[in-house]
C-alpha cells in the first residue's frame, strides 16, 4: 500500500502489484470491493471499448477541468517557500517566485505525461445526473461493475495501475498533496456530485506509451469487468437489442442488458 496524509486523514491508494484487497480510499471511511461503480458513455465509445478489449486512459491535460492534477494554492505556497523539501528536481534559489512557479508548472506537466486516468462513478444506484452529464444523445450506455472487478480486470502488465477515490477540497485553503501524481485524486468541491473513483495507469519512462496527445489503451478483461449493461432511460426501444447483438459479436452474450427504468411512469 502507498500511504500519504491529507488534512490529518490517512488516505491510501492501492497498486495492482500489491496483494492487499482491502480498500481505504475515502479518508477514514472504508469501502468494500463489492461497492458498485458505473461508467457512463455514448454508444460509439461502448463499441470502441469492446473492439479494443481495453479501457482508454486519457492524459490529465485532456479533461475539461483545468485544475486537474494541479496543486492547491496552499500546496504551491509551501513548495515555493521550501522547494528543496518537496521537489526531486533542483531549483535555483536565485530565481524569482514567478519563475519558480513557471518551473513548477512545467514540472507537473512533464510528470503527467507518464500517466493516464480512467474515471468511474461510485454509487449503489444509477444516477440521473450522470446520465445527463456524460451523454450527448439518447443512445447512452452505463456499465455497472464493482470496485474489485474493475481493479482485477486490468491485465496489461505494461502499466502500473492504482485505484483511489477522488477527494473534493477547497483549492484556495486546503492542501491536496505535494506529490504530482497524488494530486490527480483531488478536485474542487464543485465536482463532488461526480463521486468519482479513478484508475491511474503509470507509464514506463523507457517506453513512454503516453507520449502523445491523447493517452493509451490499457488491456482489460471485459468479461471480468462487466456485471450489467444499462441503456439510457430515454433511449429508443431498438437500442437494447442492438447492444445485446454487439455483446454477442464480441463474445459477451450472457451479460444482462437492462433498459433503465428511471423515467418510467409511477404506479399512481
Amino acid at each position: 500500500m502507498s500511504e500519504y496524509w491529507a488534512e490529518k486523514a490517512l488516505v491510501k491508494f492501492q497498486s495492482q502489484f500489491d496483494q492487499n484487497t482491502t480498500y481505504n480510499i475515502k479518508n477514514s471511511q472504508r469501502w468494500s470491493g463489492s461497492s458498485k461503480i458505473w461508467k457512463y458513455m455514448d454508444f460509439a465509445k461502448f463499441v470502441g471499448m469492446l473492439y479494443q478489449k481495453s479501457l482508454f486512459f486519457p492524459k490529465p491535460s485532456l479533461f475539461v477541468d483545468n485544475h486537474e492534477g494541479s496543486y492547491s494554492a496552499l500546496d504551491v505556497n509551501n513548495i515555493l517557500n521550501d522547494p528543496l523539501s518537496y521537489l526531486t528536481v533542483p531549483v535555483d534559489e536565485k530565481l524569482s517566485k514567478a519563475e519558480k512557479r513557471r518551473q513548477l508548472h512545467e514540472y507537473i506537466k512533464q510528470m503527467h505525461d507518464y500517466v493516464g486516468v480512467n474515471c468511474w462513478h461510485l454509487n449503489e444506484e444509477e444516477s440521473a445526473g450522470m446520465w445527463n452529464l456524460y451523454l450527448k444523445s439518447d443512445e447512452g450506455i452505463a456499465i455497472c461493475s464493482t470496485l474489485d472487478k474493475l481493479f482485477t480486470s486490468i491485465n496489461d502488465k505494461r502499466f502500473r495501475t492504482y485505484v483511489g477515490q477522488v477527494q473534493y477540497i477547497n483549492f484556495n485553503s486546503e492542501m491536496a498533496s505535494l506529490n504530482p501524481y497524488e494530486t490527480l485524486f483531488y478536485k474542487r468541491r464543485s465536482f463532488s456530485h461526480e463521486n468519482e473513483i479513478r484508475l491511474l495507469a503509470f507509464d514506463d519512462p523507457n517506453h513512454r506509451r503516453f507520449n502523445h496527445k491523447d493517452g493509451a489503451y490499457v488491456d482489460c478483461n471485459l468479461h471480468t469487468l462487466i456485471d450489467e449493461v444499462y441503456v439510457s432511460p430515454t433511449s429508443p426501444e431498438w437500442l437494447k437489442e442492438v447492444v445485446q447483438s454487439v455483446l454477442e459479436k464480441y463474445r459477451l452474450p450472457f451479460k444482462p442488458v437492462i433498459k433503465s427504468s428511471l423515467y418510467e411512469s409511477p404506479f399512481y
